[in-house]
């Protein structure tokens, strides 16, 4: 039994990964039913790696071909994946049965491959592939697993980021709902994926150099993933409710005309300058329309359409107009940034800053200098 580098890693890593799946099974924090879909990717991941290590370690005699098993994996992976993202998005406690459609492509690919093993040449299969003369039906195979994975992962980001959108239709402040652990985690999935993409992709390459490497490259940067983005993610905030059911029921059956669509809009924007209702740093859709006795849907098109902005746009615009106010006149030379930001309705340096950058392509430090020395 050789004991390298190589060993030495994948013990650690598959032992941290079914360690890292109980807890999630067990713990009560965060979405229970996305920890436990995130728990049995961790769980395949682990029972891969562990064929991985008895592979280069011992010699297996398989007649049955179980070691078969987990070659079809990243067909679940992604689906998992994306099934979490939806439960954290969705803040769901439970999927439908219909999400195991998803899951067929696996069992119809594994059921495929060990009744060739034992019923065509499946030895002579493995033994091609063991020495990297895979036959071109194989690669094709291999080929179409990899983008099926990505596939899921792209519908996954596309979901995150329909679900930024919508926030910003109904809140002002989304510094603790945008999910950036969420958007950082599908990121490190994809590196991971990337990262197997390579591992898988060289053989068909007939070639076995980087492989070693591109195996620890992998399990150094899954150690860094479940310890330091899953962990964090059972310490967020559930998602806000009502979100998706806002969007789908947006402006149907609106007869708001033109000229009420201006009218409303000359209201909303005396209200807001005269009540001054952005300073609330919490404001959301339904509180404003409440305070201008507006129904929020029909505040919503107003927003929309009459100022071509969303919610938490049209707000911030209002904000950041008082800001460089005060960073521009004498009253503001006294405060500091954040008691501007906080004086103007932000909730955040954080957040004030990324607004300011986006908006005017500077800091409000550096836009303080600059009018400083103008007068």
């Amino acid at each position: 039994m050789k004991f390298g580098l190589e060993t030495l890693m994948l013990t650690i890593v598959i032992f941290q990964l079914l360690f890292i799946s109980l807890f999630l099974v067990i713990a009560k924090k965060g979405n229970r039913t996305g920890n436990r879909l995130l728990a049995s990717v961790f769980v395949l991941f682990a029972i891969s790696l562990s064929d991985i290590a008895l592979f280069i370690n011992l010699p297996i005699y398989d007649p049955l071909g179980f070691s078969l098993i987990d070659d079809g994996f990243i067909l679940l992976i992604g689906p998992l994946f994306y099934f979490y993202t939806i439960t954290i998005l969705h803040n769901k406690s439970k999927l439908s049965p219909r999400v195991l459609i998803h899951v067929l492509p696996y069992f119809i690919f594994t059921c495929g491959l060990i009744s060739y093993y034992h019923f065509g040449n499946g030895q002579g299969l493995m033994d091609d592939i063991q020495s990297f003369n895979i036959p071109p039906l194989a690669k094709l195979v291999i080929v179409l697993m990899q983008f099926h994975a990505f596939s899921y992962l792209i519908f996954s980001q596309r979901r995150l980021n329909e679900y930024r959108k919508m926030i910003k239709q109904r809140f002002s402040d989304i510094k603790d709902i945008n999910l950036n652990w969420l958007s950082y985690t599908l990121k490190s999935f994809l590196i991971l994926l990337v990262l197997i993409t390579i591992h898988n992709i060289l053989p068909l390459l007939q070639s076995s150099a980087y492989i070693e490497f591109t195996l620890i490259l992998f399990l150094a940067f899954l150690f860094y993933f479940i310890n330091k983005v899953i962990l964090s993610s059972l310490r967020q905030a559930p998602v806000p409710g009502g979100v998706w059911e806002t969007a789908k029921e947006k402006y149907a059956g609106s007869n708001l005309t033109k000229a009420e669509l201006n009218r409303l809009k000359q209201i909303l924007r005396s209200k807001m300058e005269e009540g001054k209702f952005y300073l609330n740093p919490d404001l959301n859709i339904e509180q404003l329309a409440d305070a201008i006795n507006i129904h929020a849907k029909t505040l919503s098109q107003v927003i929309n359409q009459g100022f071509d902005q969303n919610f938490f746009d049209f707000v911030n615009s209002y904000r950041l107009k008082e800001a460089k106010e005060l960073l521009t006149n004498n009253a503001g030379d006294k405060m500091t940034i954040l008691e501007i930001l906080y004086q103007c309705g932000f909730n955040s340096k954080s957040a004030f800053n990324a607004y300011f950058r986006r908006k005017e392509g500077i800091s409000p430090t550096t836009f303080k200098k600059l009018n400083m020395s103008k007068n």
